[in-house]
């Protein structure tokens, strides 16, 4: 049923990739009419879905929604909010609420280049698989890059980090953007996720190849 919410992605690694498919909606694409230097208000929501390439085997179904909210101050200083919710089962987290209050900076505003900083303090209410949960204080660093050499071509690079001190997780995500016609683009993206002390001795790293098709509204 996974692949009915978030498309079919294969695993990296030795046995390569069995095939990416993923419908998304991604505020960070500039909405028509918007205008340079602008943040975008707009709900941040996610889903992501992995399948093995082995059949009748998952080897990952993840799944992701959060909610971000920037306040500007002026033209570079702004507050941030995000709430978000997780779930990693194959990971031993059966779910995951965070919540962060940051300050963001707009370092570079030019000749298409877009590049914030954030960081800021948290909290995480986890449950894990085995029916335990924790609480925990955290602290918030995320960098978003993006570059748009072309009118319809982008690169973006985002990296966070959550760090607690039960565990602290690191992720990032590369991607190439090309629009194809009006409000229809398609991404080839890679992303990169390390839980430094994840449950049950489960894997702490985990990447995917993504090939996506992105639908702005």
């Amino acid at each position: 049923m996974t692949g009915l919410f978030s498309g079919l992605e294969g695993p990296c690694g030795s046995r390569g990739l069995a095939g990416a498919r993923q419908f998304a909606h991604d505020p960070r694409v500039r909405q028509p009419g918007a205008q340079e230097g602008r943040f975008d208000d707009a709900p941040r929501h996610r889903r992501v879905g992995r399948l093995s390439d082995r059949p009748g085997s998952v080897s990952r179904a993840r799944y992701q929604a959060g909610y971000k909210f920037d306040y500007k101050f002026g033209e570079r200083l702004y507050l941030s909010t995000l709430v978000q919710w997780d779930q990693d089962r194959l990971s031993g987290f059966a779910r995951r609420f965070t919540q962060t209050l940051s300050l963001g900076y707009r370092v570079l505003n030019s000749s298409g280049i877009l590049w914030d900083l954030e960081a800021g303090p948290g909290s995480q209410q986890i449950r894990f698989t085995d029916g335990s949960g924790d609480v925990q204080a955290i602290g918030r660093g995320t960098s978003a890059f993006s570059w748009k050499p072309l009118p319809r071509l982008e690169f973006s690079d985002n990296a966070s980090v959550f760090a607690g001190p039960q565990n602290t997780t690191v992720t990032n995500t590369a991607a190439l953007t090309v629009s194809v016609v009006g409000p229809l683009s398609t991404r080839l993206g890679w992303f990169w996720q390390r839980e430094s002390n994840p449950p049950n001795n489960r894997e702490q790293i985990d990447s995917t190849l993504r090939a996506t098709v992105l639908y702005d509204f």
